[in-house]
């Protein structure tokens, strides 16, 4: 057996690579974050995309609790697709947004009294989405 120090120390050192590796996925979500908003601002839409996805890559692997974050990449992605002009996508993405929400009712709402969504999206949609809701939620 080893002597009890022996124990501690690796647990500290453990402890310290968790903590290590997961500053290290921070980190790296947030340059890829941060790609992405650049991008935007940028006027790069196809590129920023590709980098929100992978900030909403790295959140699924590695970071499940970051449910706010998530949240706010999934409307980002959404805000994307209405700026190119890509209903399909903009469609998905609402999906998405209203199937994670804890308030699909609110959410619907707030996403249909977006200025980038209007012209984007007829009032068909909204109903469509909102009969969704009332099939699946009380």
């Amino acid at each position: 057996p080893s002597p009890p120090m022996h124990h501690e120390t690796e647990r500290a050192s453990s402890s310290e690579e968790t903590e290590s590796g997961a500053s290290l996925r921070q980190q790296r979500l947030l340059t890829d974050l941060a790609r992405g908003l650049a991008l935007i601002k940028a006027g790069r839409y196809n590129a920023a995309q590709d980098a929100l996805g992978a900030s909403l890559a790295r959140l699924a692997e590695d970071l499940p609790d970051y449910q706010s974050l998530r949240s706010d990449l999934f409307r980002m992605h959404l805000k994307l697709a209405a700026h190119m002009g890509d209903l399909e996508s903009a469609r998905s993405w609402i999906r998405v947004i209203l199937d994670s929400s804890s308030t699909p009712y609110l959410d619907l709402e707030s996403l249909r009294s977006m200025d980038h969504l209007t012209d984007l999206i007829e009032p068909e949609l909204w109903q469509e989405l909102l009969g969704e809701i009332e099939a699946t939620r009380p």
